[in-house]
């Protein structure tokens, strides 16, 4: 009897090494390699970061040299205008010759822009600077 109540103690110490399952469960006798561990890891990254990274990918209105930020752009429903050191305005041409008077947001009768704060110089030149097409 009391050999009985010892395998009883063993097979429940067993099963609780296991979590539950018992040593005849093929699972609990496989080993993972260090291959297959760094695969599932890098598996479940992208998985994480592609969806993450994606989203940043919506289409955008024309960015860089030559394009309004949201906030200046009057079609983007945007009515204030960015100062003049955001878009780093100078009150001469840049060195390719551009300046404000040959620019689409230049209103040459006030001497303004639709974009850029404060009174702006025909000859000046800033970030924004778009062709008038």
């Amino acid at each position: 009897m009391k050999q009985e109540n010892d395998n009883r103690l063993t097979h429940r110490n067993r099963s609780l090494d296991t979590g539950g399952m018992a040593e005849t469960d093929p699972l609990s006798c496989r080993t993972l390699s260090r291959r297959t561990v760094l695969r599932s890891a890098l598996a479940i990254g992208f998985g994480v970061l592609i969806p993450f990274t994606l989203i940043g990918c919506e289409r955008k209105e024309e960015s860089g040299y030559g394009a309004a930020p949201a906030a200046a752009n009057p079609e983007a429903g945007g009515s204030t205008k960015v100062s003049q050191a955001s878009v780093h305005y100078q009150s001469q041409p840049n060195d390719s010759g551009q300046k404000c008077s040959q620019c689409q947001h230049f209103i040459s009768e006030s001497n303004s822009c639709q974009l850029v704060e404060g009174t702006i110089s025909s000859e000046g030149w800033c970030d924004l600077w778009t062709k008038q097409g």
